[in-house]
């Protein structure tokens, strides 16, 4: 245990201390007089020993021992279940002819109330097992004919062993003026006590649900766990009559609040991420001894048995707290200023609930655990506005996330689109193209083949006609080669060194071809394609012509294709523009241009180089 979590549980503690001080100067109010009305304090007790026997409603107790109230018969005056018996001479205020009222704010158990000897109230009488009032309001009408000058009112209270019989001061007066008090301390007592219930069940049902949806580690089961417990304890402020002996429904309810504690305990730090304690392996074995002690405990101790488990239950409630506040930088900043404040709250609440059960003779007139059960269903409700704000989040998120994947999604379908559209279009192309070149091979390619043939076979051989057929010959040929559709540049090239080998050979010109690399500095269209074939043609066919040379050398790069020759070049002493005259050179450049090239020649004693190349990029 590290010197800041001390601090920690330090700081919770003398919270917890201040705020339960506060909450018992401002509830430690005794029960004040009520203008119009009187308020009843003094009397007499009619059965000292604290038993039934003696508890005789209509007997004169003028000799009896003085009773001031708040008065108590406790467990250890008496061997069976406690019953003090009050007896009161009051006087009536106003006439005796409008119908009256016996007004006790608070009683803890079952009781009678007689006025004049005659039975006005009965919530079980002496000897019976009685009621669980728990500190709920009554109210008694008189009707007029029962009421004197000068009354007897006899009350008698039944208790527990384990509790005690309580009685606290009372009101006799006209009932317009008593029922309006009675009805605001009902509702904050018995309604309290009902909404409490409601709220139980309701904290309950919305943690078990959001257990389902949200299952996570677990932690809103425990929290589901712990509201199901609060069920238990919140009955015994609701209902008056014990679904089980009051033994065994004090084991009950007394377990069940401690078990609540250890479940909240497991939910904080499930909730804050924290990981497994080393002690809390001991929780199970610790409820399994203390249910058997609960159960084995004789009655007369069964109160002091459970101080002391309840004093555990409130060391757990500082430890959860202390980790709430120690733990504070891995939850979200606003649950510590929500969670801590309510579930100190809660314990505060429970503290001074447990001192009005403890402290003799009790400060308070009122019980105020029921409250504790609006503040469950406060954290209850925090934790759904958290729930869904961030399901909100989180839907928000995810609908951002769609629509990137659908936007990114509607761009990869039109790209697949365009690629199919431009898949299609291709496939037209290229059927057109081959539609075009079978035409020419078997048409005009067939015309000027069966033409050299007729020249052959009839001896008819005139060099300008056959040069001329020759000529086109090669030039469909490049044409043809355009329509292949191919997406190289090197082929075609290929294809037309193949086709003027030939030439070459006559003339005893080499062909020396170097491809370094594929050119990628011009798009590959049939027209394009064309262009650089005739450009190729024209550099060869100059070169065969007029260079004299004894080698043409084709080189391609990414970048550039060169024709060059190790010819006479272009006479040095004439100016460039000069040099590059010429219809073929005039040629060349507009079907470089065409084709979006840059073209360039030069020419030294050395060769001639024909450059095509990228416009920005020289070869």
């Amino acid at each position: 245990m590290t010197g800041r979590y001390l601090r920690s549980l330090a700081a919770v503690t003398m919270i917890i201390a201040a705020m339960s001080a506060a909450l018992i100067m401002v509830s430690r109010r005794p029960i004040t007089p009520i203008e119009g009305a009187v308020l009843v304090t003094q009397g007499r007790l009619c059965n000292p020993s604290g038993t039934a026997r003696d508890a005789i409603p209509g007997t004169d107790c003028s000799s009896g021992r003085p009773l001031v109230l708040p008065a108590e018969m406790l467990q250890e005056d008496v061997p069976d279940n406690p019953v003090l018996h009050g007896q009161f001479r009051v006087a009536t205020i106003g006439p005796t002819d409008e119908m009256q009222a016996i007004y006790l704010p608070k009683i803890a158990q079952g009781a009678q109330v007689f006025i004049n000897g005659t039975l006005v109230e009965d919530m079980g009488a002496p000897g019976t097992s009685p009621l669980l009032h728990w500190g709920s309001p009554v109210l008694v009408r008189v009707p007029p004919d029962l009421m004197k000058k000068e009354n007897v009112i006899d009350v008698v209270v039944t208790g527990f062993r384990q509790d005690g019989a309580r009685l606290s001061p009372f009101f006799l007066g006209p009932f317009q003026v008593l029922q309006p008090r009675y009805d605001l301390r009902w509702w904050f007592t018995a309604g309290g006590g009902i909404a409490g219930l409601a709220f139980a069940v309701a904290s309950t049902l919305f943690f078990a649900g959001l257990a389902l949806v949200r299952p996570g580690n677990g932690e809103f089961a425990w929290m589901a766990l712990a509201a199901a417990l609060s069920i238990i304890f919140a009955s015994h402020y609701t209902f008056m009559k014990m679904p089980l002996p009051f033994r065994w429904w004090a084991v009950l309810w007394n377990l069940a609040v401690h078990v609540y504690v250890i479940a909240i305990y497991k939910f904080v730090n499930l909730y804050l991420n924290v990981g497994r304690q080393r002690y809390e392996h001991l929780l199970w074995p610790w409820l399994a001894l203390i249910t058997v002690i609960a159960v084995m405990v004789p009655v007369e101790y069964q109160r002091h048995f459970f101080f002391f488990l309840h004093v555990g239950s409130v060391g757990i409630a500082l430890i959860i707290l202390a980790n709430l506040l120690y733990h504070r930088l891995n939850s979200p900043g606003v649950d510590l200023y929500i969670l801590f404040p309510l579930l100190s709250l809660i314990l505060t609440i429970d503290l001074r609930d447990m001192l009005f059960h403890l402290w003799r003779p009790q400060p308070f007139n009122m019980q105020i655990g029921q409250l504790s059960f609006i503040v469950l269903l406060g954290i209850a409700t925090y934790l759904a506005v958290s729930e869904l704000l961030g399901s909100l989040t989180r839907l928000e998120n995810l609908t951002h996330t769609l629509e990137d994947r659908i936007a990114a999604s509607t761009q990869e379908l039109r790209e697949t689109h365009a690629e199919a559209v431009r898949a299609e279009r291709d496939a037209a192309l290229a059927a057109e193209r081959q539609r075009i070149m079978l035409d020419l091979h078997d048409g005009v390619g067939g015309d000027l083949v069966n033409t050299l043939a007729y020249m052959r076979a009839n001896a008819f051989d005139d060099p300008v006609i056959k040069s001329a057929l020759e000529t086109s010959l090669l030039d469909l040929a490049l044409v043809m080669d355009s329509l292949e559709g191919m997406d190289t540049i090197t082929t075609p090239l290929a294809m037309l060194r193949e086709r003027m080998e030939p030439l070459l050979h006559a003339s005893n010109l080499d062909f020396a071809w170097n491809v370094q690399e594929e050119p990628e500095f011009v798009e590959m269209t049939p027209a394009n394609i064309l262009n650089i074939l005739r450009i190729a043609q024209e550099a060869i066919t100059n070169a065969v012509k007029h260079s004299r040379a004894r080698t043409i050398k084709v080189t391609t790069t990414r970048d550039t294709i060169v024709i060059g020759d190790d010819g006479i070049g272009w006479d040095t002493g004439k100016p460039k523009e000069q040099q590059a005259g010429g219809r073929g050179l005039a040629s060349m450049r507009k079907r470089a241009a065409e084709a979006g090239l840059a073209l360039e020649i030069e020419a030294d004693a050395t060769g001639t180089r024909i450059i095509l190349h990228r416009g920005d990029i020289h070869g």
